[in-house]
C-alpha cells in the first residue's frame, strides 16, 4: 500500500503542475463521491433496461439501475480499483434464457476479474495472466460452443504482453496468442461474429504504436495474426477504438489523427475526420467511435461532443439536446455507450446515449419524458 501511495502521489504532483485532473485526489474508499475519478468505461446491460455500469481510475465499479440518477459502488472482492474495461457476456444470457448476469473486467495493476452475478462481487481469473496484470480491452467471442456456454472463448489485451485467450470463459489458463505480432501493447479489442457457428468470428487488434492485426481466433480456425495496413501510416500513436461493420469494412479511431476507414478489410485506409464536425480546439476528434449493437450500420464518434452518422461514414451531424440546440457541454469525450432498450417512436435511429469525458464528467442523451430528448450531465455519487 505505501508503494501504490507513493506512486499516485508522484503521478498526481507531477500531473497538478500541467493540468488539474480527476482520479487524483480520490481515496480507495469505494464510498466516496466518484466525481473525483475519471470513467474509463460505460457499459450498458443487454437485458435489463435501466441498468449501467462505469468503471473509474481509482473508484472501482459503480452500478445504477435506473438509468443514472442514482448510483453505489460494486466493488465487493474486487482488489485494484483503477479499472479500464468492463465486458458483458451477452451470448451467456441468451443461452440460458436470461440475463447477461457475467461481466469481466480489466484492471490497470492486477488483470482480470469476473462478476456471475451482475455486478455484485469479483473474483480474479488470473491463471496465466501473472506477467501481464494490466488489461486495456477484453472481448467474449460470440460465436463459440454456441451449445455448451462454458467453453466460450475470452480475450484480454494487454499492455507488454499482448493478447491472450481462455477457452473456459476465463476459468482455465489464460494463454497467449501472439505469433506474427509486432507490438504487444494492445489499446483495443473489437470483435465481430454472430450465431452461425460454421462462420469464425473475426478479432481485431489495434495497438499503442498505429498498428493493426486481425484474426478468426474461433475453435482455433486461425492461430496466426495478419498484419494490416497501418491507418496513419506515419503515426506512433495508438489506434484508440475500432468498430466493425461488415466483415470488411472497418472503422479505426486513432490518437491525435482522427477517425479512418477501411471498405476492403484493412487493405488500405482512407482518413474520414474532415467529414466529422469539429472545433480547432479538439485535437481528438474521431478517435472515439462506437457502433450500435442492434445496428453497427450506426456509428457515432466524438465531434462536438457526439456526432451520429446512418450513411456508412459521409454524412454526419450532431447529435444535440432539443431545447438548447447544443450537444454535451465537453468536448473531451474518451467513450460513447449506446443504450438500445429506447428508441425514439418518430425516429428509430435516435437511441439513449452515455459520453465519458476525459476531465471526468458523464453525460446522458435522452427523452426527458415529454417526447424532448436531453443531453444532461449525471451526478455520479452514491
Amino acid at each position: 500500500m505505501r508503494i501504490w501511495i507513493q506512486k499516485k502521489l508522484r503521478t498526481c504532483l507531477l500531473l497538478s503542475l500541467v493540468t488539474l485532473l480527476p482520479g487524483c485526489w480520490g481515496g480507495e474508499n469505494a464510498d466516496e463521491n466518484i466525481l473525483v475519478y475519471r470513467v474509463q468505461h460505460v457499459v450498458v446491460d443487454p437485458d435489463t433496461a435501466g441498468t449501467v455500469f462505469v468503471a473509474t481510475d481509482g473508484g472501482g465499479i459503480f452500478k445504477s439501475t435506473d438509468g443514472g440518477t442514482t448510483w453505489r459502488a460494486v466493488n465487493a472482492g474486487l482488489i485494484d480499483f483503477h479499472v479500464n474495461w468492463l465486458e458483458y457476456d451477452r451470448i451467456q444470457g441468451s443461452r440460458l434464457g436470461g440475463a447477461s448476469r457475467w461481466i469481466y473486467v480489466g484492471t490497470e495493476n492486477n488483470g482480470v476479474y469476473l462478476s456471475t452475478d451482475g455486478g455484485e462481487s469479483w473474483f480474479s481469473i488470473n491463471d496465466g495472466l501473472t506477467s501481464s496484470p494490466t488489461i486495456n480491452s477484453i472481448v467474449v467471442d460470440p460465436n463459440t460452443c454456441l451449445l455448451a456456454p462454458a467453453c466460450t472463448d475470452v480475450y484480454a489485451g494487454t499492455v507488454g504482453g499482448g493478447v491472450f485467450i481462455s477457452r473456459e470463459r476465463g476459468f482455465g489458463t489464460w494463454t497467449s496468442l501472439n505469433t506474427n505480432l509486432v507490438s504487444t501493447d494492445i489499446r483495443t479489442l473489437a470483435m465481430f461474429g454472430g450465431p452461425d457457428v460454421l462462420i469464425p468470428s473475426l478479432l481485431l487488434a489495434g495497438t499503442e504504436n498505429g498498428e493493426m492485426y486481425r484474426i478468426r481466433p474461433t475453435n482455433q480456425t486461425e492461430t496466426t495474426w495478419t498484419a494490416l495496413t497501418k491507418p496513419v501510416s506515419t503515426s506512433e500513436e495508438d489506434v484508440y477504438t475500432i468498430a466493425i461493420i461488415f466483415p470488411n469494412i472497418f472503422y479505426a479511431g486513432v490518437t491525435r489523427n482522427g477517425l479512418w476507414q477501411s471498405t476492403n478489410a484493412g487493405l488500405s485506409w482512407s482518413d474520414i475526420t474532415d467529414l466529422l464536425p469539429a472545433s480547432a480546439s479538439d485535437v481528438n476528434v474521431g478517435r472515439v467511435i462506437a457502433a450500435n449493437p442492434a445496428d453497427p450500420a450506426i456509428l457515432y464518434a466524438n465531434a462536438l461532443g457526439v456526432s451520429k452518422n446512418i450513411d456508412g461514414g459521409t454524412v454526419w451531424t450532431v447529435v444535440v439536446d432539443d431545447d438548447t440546440g447544443d450537444g454535451p457541454s465537453s468536448l473531451d469525450i474518451i467513450r460513447i455507450a449506446v443504450d438500445t432498450h429506447v428508441v425514439d417512436p418518430n425516429d428509430s435511429t435516435k437511441k439513449v446515449l452515455y459520453a465519458s469525458t476525459y476531465s471526468g464528467k458523464l453525460f446522458k442523451y435522452s427523452d426527458d419524458g415529454n417526447g424532448i430528448w436531453k443531453w444532461r450531465e449525471l451526478s455520479l455519487t452514491p
